[in-house]
């Protein structure tokens, strides 16, 4: 029998058809309900729908000021889904089908995080750079706080629950 002293590690095969590779071990399925991604996809898919057409109604129905172009920022998503880092520092604190809260409450803080950041880089600007920035500072700090909200609700949704 190979030991640990020889230098010798036992390769440990783990259940391929039970399970799937999670960033930190196997997770076995057979304890986690299964349930129907169809009616997943028809709530996502209803929820993108219902909002865009909202939000495409106030634009130009309403006329209100702005466009979609407005609740887009890769810098803004990428500061939320970098606190997703938070659930890995813990992930061994939690069982698996608990971190899909974790998560959530994690990318919901990194959107609150980024409102703060721009909060401090919008009044860092100078008293002129303060005027001619204001709206737009403030739009860019809500979408921070958007985007947690929305994917942190959206992976609890997703997330594999236990029987």
């Amino acid at each position: 029998m190979p030991n640990k002293e020889d230098g010798i590690i036992e390769v440990i095969s783990a259940p391929v058809t039970r399970g799937f590779l999670f960033v930190g071990g196997w997770v076995d399925l057979m304890n986690y309900e299964r349930y129907n991604m169809q009616d997943k996809l028809i709530g996502f898919f209803g929820l993108m729908i219902l909002m865009i057409g909202a939000i495409a109604y106030a634009l130009f129905v309403e006329g209100a000021a702005g466009s979609f172009l407005n609740f887009t920022s890769i810098p803004s998503f990428l500061f939320v889904i970098a606190f997703g880092g938070l659930t890995y520092i813990k992930k061994d604190k939690y069982k698996f089908h608990k971190l899909g809260s974790v998560l959530k409450k994690d990318l919901i803080l990194g959107g609150w995080m980024g409102f703060i950041v721009g909060l401090i880089l919008l009044l860092a600007a100078t008293p002129e750079g303060l005027r001619n920035n204001w709206e737009g500072g403030i739009s860019a700090m809500a979408l921070t706080v958007l985007y947690g909200y929305m994917l942190g609700n959206l992976v609890e949704a997703f997330w594999l629950k236990k029987d």
